[in-house]
């Protein structure tokens, strides 16, 4: 048996393998940097009286588990004997969840991003050299001890997670790293409707229409779930400023039902969309600013992205697999359903109107994009007085670009469940943006071909991909009426 001095506390070397107490070997090693490397060493005050305080409260059948423990250390620790041990146990085993944090992060990022565990441990583990803790203030043991509530039955390792992963020199280290860990609802907290113009016009090259619908989509975000998540926020910061406590910084949670129900209400009068439907747009949004940022850091632009090109880089046959489902029957049967629901959303507005213009709208449709009528002969055959109230009826720009949308939030939803039958868990984490890119393009060459078609010359058969199955569905409407 050998004793040192660490970082100002007695700690014993010893084999702890024969002890039936090893199980809690992580209340009694405090892992520091020493020398530049991490060391974890038993400390025996803490042993010692982890023992005696399990012994106190284990039964003959079982030990206690780790939530009862904590639980008893926090009482201990914020009782009137502030000197006592079980602040040595809780700052154990906070040691031990940093560093688990730290192997998780290297292990998700590490090899992509060129970096190893060992240059991320020492910007939160505490060090031997009080010179190299910078101050007590911001140390993150520190910081834990501080704002964790043990008296709410908090889970301490969920807690450790949270700070680990918001520390100010670790998310620096990570974003030199070309790694931002932001998640999507702060995403769309940190930006502005006069950004995201600017994002969708200058980088996305959207349309007038899909900029005021996604703008829009982010004011309702902004108004109805930011406004009582920040609101609720003031409320317990003040509780807890009257408890002497620091305030809370727990990430922002995924809308819940009432707060989408609320925004789908606040969109009406320019977009229709269920609750579901707008959380998948919130998301979608989220990862267009995402890609933006990631794009912008690597010097991308949207022209240099390519004409009718793709900037995936594959790098192996089962990904491209996987990326090429959409190649098959699933974009088809993606495009046919946001056809469906986008045909019928604009088909039930038209007739809820004073002039019940609905039928002619899916006629219009019909003869367009089916019998290839043109727009001047068409106003004669659906009872309209010239070809601009056709183009307003059927606002083809707009519909066209609500099904590419439609289909691409179907489409990537479905690649990413099939990926997740080929890949694992951090194989898919990779593949998710290269999902995103790969059917951002194939929507946006089926929507330009679309285009394309409409542009020529009047009397040509319309055989483009969107075109073919907006008269498959228009069929299969008819047939069911």
């Amino acid at each position: 048996m050998s004793w040192s001095i660490l970082a100002g506390v007695v700690v014993v070397e010893w084999n702890s393998q024969d002890s039936q107490y090893s199980k809690y070997l992580k209340y009694y090693t405090l892992y520091l940097i020493s020398l530049g490397k991490c060391q974890g060493k038993e400390i025996l005050e803490a042993k010692e009286f982890l023992i005696k305080l399990i012994s106190r409260f284990a039964t003959a059948e079982e030990f206690p588990e780790e939530r009862e423990i904590v639980g008893q250390l926090w009482k201990l620790y914020k009782s009137e004997n502030p000197e006592t041990p079980a602040e040595l146990c809780l700052r154990c085993l906070i040691s031990q969840y940093i560093k688990i944090q730290c192997h998780s992060l290297a292990k998700l990022y590490g090899e992509k991003h060129n970096f190893t565990v060992e240059d991320l441990l020492p910007l939160v583990l505490d060090s031997t050299d009080p010179s190299l803790n910078n101050d007590n203030h911001r140390s993150l043991t520190v910081r834990v001890m501080e704002s964790f509530d043990g008296e709410k039955k908090s889970s301490l390792s969920v807690w450790v997670k949270i700070l680990v992963r918001s520390d100010r020199e670790l998310k620096r280290f990570l974003l030199e790293h070309g790694i931002e860990q932001v998640t999507d609802w702060l995403l769309l907290k940190q930006h502005s409707s006069s950004q995201l113009k600017r994002i969708l016009s200058d980088f996305y090259n959207y349309s007038s229409s899909q900029i005021a619908q996604l703008t829009e989509l982010l004011a309702s975000y902004q108004k109805v779930y930011l406004a009582q998540i920040q609101a609720a926020r003031k409320q317990i910061n003040r509780e807890r400023k009257q408890q002497g406590l620091r305030s809370s910084t727990t990430p922002y949670p995924a809308p819940n039902h009432q707060q989408l129900c609320s925004m789908a209400e606040h969109l009406l009068p320019v977009w229709k969309l269920s609750a579901e439907e707008v959380l998948a747009e919130l998301q979608n949004l989220a990862q267009l600013i995402r890609n933006y940022k990631a794009s912008c850091g690597k010097g991308i632009t949207q022209a240099s992205r390519g004409q009718g090109t793709t900037n995936l880089s594959v790098n192996t046959a089962e990904d491209e697999d996987i990326l090429n489902v959409g190649d098959r029957q699933l974009l088809q049967k993606c495009l046919i359903a946001s056809i469906h629901e986008v045909t019928e959303e604009r088909f039930n507005y038209l007739q809820n109107k004073r002039n019940k213009r609905g039928k002619q709208f899916l006629q219009g449709l019909y003869f367009y994009h089916c019998q290839h009528v043109p727009m001047g002969e068409m106003a004669e055959k659906l009872g309209l007085n010239n070809q601009s109230q056709v183009s307003r009826l059927l606002d083809l720009k707009n519909f066209r670009a609500d099904i590419g949308r439609r289909t691409l939030i179907k489409l990537r939803s479905q690649v990413i469940e099939i990926a997740q039958a080929y890949a694992s868990a951090s194989q898919l984490k990779n593949l998710e943006a290269r999902i995103q890119d790969f059917l951002d393009q194939k929507i946006d060459n089926l929507i330009q071909e679309a285009q394309k078609e409409s542009s020529i010359s009047k009397n040509r058969e319309m055989t483009s991909k969107l075109s073919r199955a907006i008269c498959q569905y228009l069929d299969i409407r008819k047939g069911g009426k």
